[in-house]
């Protein structure tokens, strides 16, 4: 792999990590005691019981998106890491170098196609 295909996923790479960082902070606040995790707002309770209802269901979907999100962020920083430390695109199972087009589609990904199955 070359040093520009390099490049351009660590620019792809962290245009996402800003992307999903972006969309945490609409409705989750960085919790500054655990590196990487993220605390969904709890919603302030309306005056009636369909509102208060509402709410609670509103907190739940934020909080199952705010652990996918987290997760995603996780493994592009590990991605990112590894441009790093000069081990991107190396397959973590047999070590082999990890497929371009695998990678065009999927900077982070951890396996080589042959692994994944």
């Amino acid at each position: 792999m070359n040093t520009d295909d390099i490049r351009q996923y660590k620019k792809k790479l962290e245009e996402e990590s800003k992307d999903i960082k972006d969309s945490l902070e609409r409705f989750a606040k960085k919790d500054p005691a655990v590196p990487g995790d993220w605390d969904t707002t709890f919603p302030i309770f309306g005056t009636s019981l369909e509102e208060n209802a509402a709410a609670v269901e509103d907190y739940e979907n934020k909080v199952g998106v705010e652990h996918e999100l987290e997760l995603r962020l996780r493994e592009i920083e590990t991605a990112l890491e590894k441009i790093n430390v000069y081990t991107f695109g190396v397959c973590e199972k047999c070590g082999k170098e990890i497929e371009k087009e695998r990678l065009d589609v999927n900077p982070e990904a951890q396996l080589c196609e042959k692994c994944m199955e």
